[in-house]
């Protein structure tokens, strides 16, 4: 019993690699089985177009929004006489009200991310400041 215990704790890498071998197998087998199978091959050629089409439109989306940024020099959902939040694109609702964060814990947050830019930039240049 106690070879087992100790068997498991420092398994032979033989068994690993056979282990490994035969997880390859079953699951080449399960690919081949699922590749096989009519209903299962149009599922997955039907996901596989969902999620090509949902990434055109993104694409389009990100592409309208930089064009219009370029035109009017705001981002979407922003007036571009007042540089306003207009509320986003139209049927959207505006955002609810503020997460009651305290504007000085941002304000403290952004200060240590700037710190903290600043020390990878010097430690990515090798002129590292020592001290706080």
């Amino acid at each position: 019993m106690a070879d087992k215990k100790a068997d498991k704790k420092n398994p032979d890498t033989s068994d690993l690699s056979s282990k490994a071998a035969e997880y390859m197998d079953l699951w080449q087998k399960q690919l081949s089985a699922m590749a096989s199978d009519e209903t299962v091959a149009s599922m997955m050629a039907q996901t596989a177009q969902l999620m090509n089409n949902s990434a055109e439109a993104v694409a389009a989306m990100a592409t309208q929004q930089k064009k219009q940024t370029k035109q009017t020099g705001t981002s979407s959902g922003q007036d571009s006489a007042t540089g306003a939040t207009t509320g986003g694109t139209a049927g959207t609702e505006t955002a609810g009200a503020s997460s009651g964060v305290d504007d000085h814990a941002v304000d403290r947050l952004t200060e240590r991310l700037e710190r903290l830019e600043e020390r990878i930039t010097a430690l990515e240049r090798g002129t590292v400041k020592t001290g706080k």
